[in-house]
């Protein structure tokens, strides 16, 4: 069993309209195995870039839905996971995600 972390670009492709971007998002849900993965600041990011009416909407259901299922894993903010993100991006100054 492998985790998937599901981070903001997953979760929105998911969400989106189809395309080339939700095509890998649904392929790498099919047949996994292991856990759902994302951290409490995913979900707000992903809140936030769905602020539109209309959007809203699905992203609540697409929240009450992960926050209950057996299999996914929502991590809460702690300050050890912010420094360990900021450490992160820090490093990479020559990405662009």
């Amino acid at each position: 069993m492998k985790d998937l972390f599901a981070d903001t670009y997953y979760s929105n492709s998911l969400l989106g309209p189809k395309g080339p971007d939700r095509d890998k998002a649904v392929a790498a849900s099919i047949g996994r195995s292991g856990r759902l993965v994302t951290t409490a600041w995913v979900l707000t990011e992903l809140a936030n870039f769905l602020h539109r009416v209309g959007n809203r909407t699905a992203y609540v259901r697409f929240y009450n839905k992960i926050k209950t299922h057996p299999e996914t894993v929502i991590l809460e903010p702690t300050q050890i996971h912010f420094e360990r993100g900021m450490w992160l991006y820090e490093s990479r100054p020559d990405k662009e995600w």
